[in-house]
């Protein structure tokens, strides 16, 4: 059986992740993806890299969620 070795996260990026996902806006800064960049994924002209952030978060074995006023949005 092999062992995964553990993902070195920085601290920023740590506080972006809770209990239920990984923020878009952590992947997307583990994606080097600009704030414009990211708004437009969200707003779906980006289906491509929108499919990267979910990646990432299934990397960590999380969701991919938007926080909103209103709650966490599963993306």
């Amino acid at each position: 059986m092999s062992r995964r070795k553990p993902i070195d996260i920085p601290a920023n990026i740590q506080r972006l992740i809770d209990a239920r996902g990984l923020s878009v806006y952590a992947a997307a800064r583990l994606c080097d993806i600009s704030q414009p960049q990211l708004r437009a994924i969200l707003l779906g002209e980006h289906e491509a890299k929108l499919s990267t952030l979910r990646k990432v978060a299934a990397g960590f074995g999380k969701s991919l969620v938007l926080g909103t006023p209103a709650g966490n949005l599963f993306v």
